[in-house]
């Protein structure tokens, strides 16, 4: 379903990053828990596709501004964004694990 990043009609590095934070901001916005949980995992998905697709610099274009964050910058800022939700959740093992993994990014 999310298979986004790695089809050949991928979209792009930067659009990538903008799907993450529209599914963040739709995580944060829902009042409903169970529906916040799925959306987090949605986003969970995606962020391991798009460190794929970070990792390959090759294939992949990504466009920078000055004032924009990095890829990297931005993957971890979602991961922290990530770990929040699902602590609020009540999923303290997945927001230690989001952050871990901010932590290698950032």
């Amino acid at each position: 379903m999310f298979d986004l990043l790695v089809h050949k009609n991928a979209l792009s590095a930067t659009k990538s990053l903008e799907l993450i934070q529209i599914q963040l901001g739709c995580a944060r916005d829902c009042k409903d828990a169970e529906i916040k949980l799925a959306l987090c995992g949605n986003v969970d998905v995606l962020l391991g596709q798009m460190k794929r697709l970070v990792h390959r610099p090759l294939s992949v274009v990504i466009e920078k501004h000055d004032s924009s964050p990095t890829p990297q910058e931005a993957i971890a800022e979602a991961y922290l964004d990530h770990a929040n939700m699902v602590a609020d959740l009540g999923h303290s093992d997945l927001a230690q694990l989001s952050r871990k993994r901010a932590e290698k990014w950032g």
